[in-house]
């Protein structure tokens, strides 16, 4: 949850459906949590978008590049990529700038930022959120009430405590 002027910006997001919960229940539950009117929220206007969870196949093209959720530099397990964006756009600059100053814009030429950008600690930290991510997928496709049960009384009671811990 993110506090803006004038209203709350509630991140919530799901991969697959967890029985009949579904994003508005999520949501609900996320407001009842933080002391939020249901009512209130359920009434504003709510819009969202898809968060890409694999990451591109090509980052480079003669003359253009993707850099972040673009490129598919996200966190699957949070949804995070605003760290991922600066880090890969300041490479991807670098990387136009070079290519600019040689009078060669081609995909060869650009190939500099992912090469660098595969060096970096963001993108290692990504390749292991991803396998953990997968491991998680996994289970749920495997055992669905018992990934259920984790989801209810493991992982959500974790997160509603680092909740807590944050605001005192």
């Amino acid at each position: 949850m993110f506090p803006k002027a004038g209203y709350l910006n509630i991140g919530a997001g799901t991969v697959n459906r967890f029985g009949k919960r579904n994003l508005d229940e999520l949501i609900c539950d996320l407001s009842v949590e933080a002391g939020l009117d249901w009512g209130a929220v359920h009434r504003r206007e709510r819009r969202g978008g898809i968060i890409p969870f694999e990451m591109a196949r090509r980052w480079v093209s003669d003359g253009a590049l993707v850099v972040g959720d673009a490129a598919g530099l996200v966190s699957p397990i949070s949804g995070a990529g605003i760290a991922y964006a600066i880090r890969s756009g300041e490479i991807a600059g670098e990387a136009v700038d070079g290519a600019l100053r040689a009078g060669d814009t081609s995909a060869r030429a650009l190939q500099a930022y992912p090469r660098r950008y595969r060096r970096t600690s963001d993108y290692a930290s990504l390749l292991a959120l991803r396998a953990a991510a997968r491991a998680v997928w996994s289970l749920q496709r495997r055992w669905p009430s018992s990934f259920r049960r984790f989801m209810e009384y493991g992982y959500l009671p974790l997160t509603r405590m680092a909740a807590q811990l944050k605001r005192a």
